[in-house]
């Protein structure tokens, strides 16, 4: 089975200006957006502009005329009837790439045209605003269901400031949203994968087992219990299970482990009285710090010290030490998405 290619953003710029000029916003003769407009409303580059333009001057639909500007020359043909879904995700990354794909297929086969969106390129920090024209442009699509990665506050905050009528969603990932009407959620159970994963290390005879996670990475703040939250919960749940209660030990950390002075501190702990014997980090990334700590202090890895990840990433088994790692299922979690929005 093939996976599907992922469409670039000059060609998503080409499918929403053929869309203009079928929905009759551009009529032949008409003269388009300068691309300094176009860039700006649409929130892209003006070279990503321009390579999309003259995409459409190739086709047969612009012409430009120098010092006049771009003009339409012929009209775009009616599209095929079909619904439309708009994914705003996490679209790359060890992860999310094949939870992209996977949803991008499952929604194809359903006959849902799927328009695919970047979080992390569409904005500049994990909680930035998403540019309110680039919404407008998504929504005037006449967009039927959206998919978005974790609560999407940017969609409500826009759809209640213009009386704009929220479409159906569709969440996923994330940890228990406040709950919205209109919308179903396929959440990822965080505190049962580090409870899973304690059981893991505790049935191999760990009884001393560190828990490494990042301070305010994945937390959130408000009611709603976040990554963070429940990955505690479950650490510490999975240890009471193990009939080791009370032999909690967290190493909270806020800068990244490869840092000289947080990797001074893993040394430390490696290396000092009462040591570990196994290491549980939410995130491989962070387990591969460990196993780079710990052959500092000449720790063998898995005979003097086990260590288990989180996420399950792609290259956790081209290691030099294979890593066991808790998968969160993100192609079985873009499938059940992908079915409800069908549904």
């Amino acid at each position: 089975m093939s996976i599907p290619r992922l469409l670039s953003k000059s060609e998503q710029v080409l499918n929403y200006l053929k869309s203009e000029i079928d929905a009759g916003r551009y009529s032949v003769g008409d003269r388009i957006p300068s691309d300094n407009e176009l860039s700006r409303d649409l929130a892209i580059s003006k070279n990503t502009v321009r390579e999309a333009i003259s995409a459409m001057v190739q086709q047969g639909y612009f012409e430009r005329i120098q010092g006049k500007g771009t003009f339409v020359i012929r009209k775009a043909p009616a599209p095929a009837s079909a619904p439309g879904a708009a994914l705003f995700l996490q679209a790359q990354g060890h992860v999310y790439a094949n939870q992209t794909h996977e949803l991008v297929r499952a929604l194809q086969q359903a006959g849902v045209l799927p328009l695919v969106f970047d979080l992390d390129e569409l904005r500049e920090g994990a909680r930035a605003r998403l540019d309110e024209n680039l919404i407008a442009h998504v929504l005037q699509r006449g967009i039927e269901c959206l998919v978005t990665t974790g609560h999407p506050a940017w969609l409500l905050d826009y759809c209640a400031k213009t009386a704009t009528p929220c479409p159906r969603l569709v969440i996923i990932n994330e940890c228990m949203a406040p709950p919205m009407p209109n919308a179903k959620y396929v959440l990822v159970d965080w505190a049962h994968g580090t409870r899973i994963g304690v059981r893991h290390l505790a049935g191999l005879g760990h009884t001393n087992i560190l828990f490494v996670i990042h301070r305010n990475r994945f937390s959130s703040a408000g009611p709603v219990e976040s990554r963070y939250d429940a990955s505690l919960r479950g650490y510490r749940e999975g240890l009471a299970e193990a009939g080791l209660e009370g032999t909690e030990r967290v190493h909270f950390f806020d800068a990244p482990l490869d840092t000289p002075e947080e990797r001074r501190k893993i040394e430390r702990l490696l290396s000092g009285p009462n040591r570990p014997t196994a290491v549980f980090a939410y995130a491989d990334i962070h387990a591969k710090h460990i196993i780079d700590a710990a052959r500092a202090v000449r720790l063998s890895v898995p005979d003097e010290l086990a260590v288990l990840g989180f996420f399950n990433t792609p290259w956790v088994d081209m290691l030099d030490v294979p890593l066991s790692s808790i998968s969160i299922q993100e192609d079985q979690v873009a499938r059940v998405a992908a079915e409800r929005l069908v549904a």
